[in-house]
């Protein structure tokens, strides 16, 4: 007998996917300078994204996940926000708008500051390649910076468990 699974659909599966991903038992997992870009090499933005690390890589479903920025404000800034579209495969299957003061004490700069955000990975999260493209607002939503940062999430171990109970089941064990 085959077990069916529910559909669902991919944007619920990323809904807590933000700026923001994991442990597993079989892989090394570290902290890696993602691999990331400005969305216009040639823009003068008045926030200068330093890098970007992802705390662990790869990403695990069901895990947690660390999105870390450095970054230089060039002039003083009294109201943030970052808009996170997190893109499966190249689809956009999610975005959402956060107030970076609720983070970091505004105002910010000028001068260095660090955006830290961790969030929660269902565990249903598929695995494969991810795009998260992180635009930094004024208040008058003026772009501020833009960066994305590509990244791999890969299946927990809570999976494999889950696989082998099922399998039990399926075989009368």
């Amino acid at each position: 007998m085959a077990v069916k699974w529910p559909a669902i659909s991919v944007s619920l599966i990323l809904l807590c996917v933000e700026l923001l991903f994991f442990t597993s038992g079989g892989l090394a997992l570290a902290v890696t300078p993602s691999n990331w870009e400005l969305c216009d090499k040639s823009a003068k933005y008045d926030v200068e994204v330093k890098n970007i690390t992802i705390e662990p890589y790869p990403a695990v479903s069901g895990e947690d996940v660390t999105f870390i920025v450095p970054a230089i404000a060039n002039q003083e800034i009294t109201t943030a926000f970052v808009v996170v579209t997190v893109s499966f495969h190249g689809i956009p299957v999610h975005v959402e708008r956060n107030d970076i003061c609720s983070k970091l004490k505004c105002p910010i700069g000028p001068g260095s500051f660090t955006l830290e955000n961790t969030e929660p990975l269902p565990k249903i999260t598929p695995p494969g390649s991810y795009n998260i493209k992180l635009q930094f607002l004024d208040g008058d939503n003026s772009i501020l910076a833009c960066a994305e940062v590509k990244f791999t999430i890969v299946w927990g171990k809570h999976l494999e468990t889950t696989l082998e109970s099922l399998n039990s089941l399926q075989s009368g064990s």
